[in-house]
């Protein structure tokens, strides 16, 4: 059964998806002798449902650590807007601050965490922040998601899920929201743009690299759609670049060098703010 529970208190919202769980090792017997069997199963303490079988080197990651890295959101007057628990399997938590907006390309978008866990493997660890808004159900969204994270469970990531640092995405989001952004570019102001965005990825000496075109292309794509914003437009434009850009041939060694200098250009200017 589809359990999905909708609640605007914290607090509430993860009542509901709390729940005890251990992992337990799977045993074969043959002839009076246990035998590994190199599995491990989720299981629910209080009713004994069985919510996944996985190999030994699977690395659970609870609910409740989840719980621990969202909280201090609510102190600071995030609410859920949706929390999905899919049989208790696999979980969906959406968090957004409806005091902080801005307009993008007439749709009205707040800061925004989403996170996403499973118990039975169907999905890695997600989580993502950003100012969006979710416009269609193929998961097209109005905005920009400027901080993800996506990890299976195995026995290299972190069982307490220290890698989402609740200071850094709260610091990252009121400073975001707080950013003038230029509403126009000169062409200079263009041009030199995308000369630091695709710094240190190689090109010919006398014409624009790949990258460079394609960043050009993807800026007017978004400046259609965003209108009169045109430093948050190259800005969308870059980090959908440096995010897909591997489905238009660019490859994943240039993408993070555009990662990097989106980063430097955009959001380190946020924190100097």
């Amino acid at each position: 059964m589809l359990n999905v529970f909708y609640s605007d208190n914290l607090s509430e919202g993860y009542d509901n998806i709390n729940f005890d769980i251990v992992d337990l090792p799977l045993i074969a017997k043959h002839d009076g002798v246990e035998l590994s069997t190199g599995q491990k199963a989720i299981v629910r303490v209080d009713n004994g449902k069985i919510l996944g079988i996985h190999s030994n080197s699977y690395n659970l990651i609870k609910n409740t650590d989840l719980a621990d890295k969202l909280k201090p959101f609510s102190q600071q007057g995030y609410e859920i807007e949706r929390l999905t628990n899919y049989e208790d399997k696999k979980f969906k938590i959406e968090l957004v601050d409806r005091d902080k907006q801005m307009i993008v390309a007439d749709h009205l978008v707040h800061p925004r965490i989403v996170v996403e866990n499973s118990y039975d493997g169907s999905i890695p660890l997600k989580a993502s922040a950003g100012y969006y808004v979710q416009v269609c159900s193929n998961g097209a969204i109005v905005g920009n998601k400027f901080y993800n994270i996506n990890h299976k469970h195995n026995s290299k990531f972190v069982n307490n899920f220290e890698m989402f640092d609740s200071d850094y995405v709260f610091e990252m989001l009121e400073n975001f929201s707080l950013k003038v952004w230029r509403p126009s570019l000169s062409n200079s102001e263009y041009d030199d743009m995308i000369k630091e965005i695709c710094k240190g990825i190689p090109k010919p000496t006398d014409k624009p690299s790949m990258t460079e075109l394609l960043l050009n292309k993807q800026y007017y794509d978004e400046s259609r759609i965003i209108k009169h914003q045109d430093e948050f437009a190259m800005f969308m434009a870059a980090t959908n670049l440096s995010t897909h850009g591997y489905k238009q041939g660019i490859p994943y060694s240039y993408m993070r060098i555009m990662d990097k200098n989106i980063s430097e250009i955009f959001l380190n200017n946020i924190f100097s703010n």
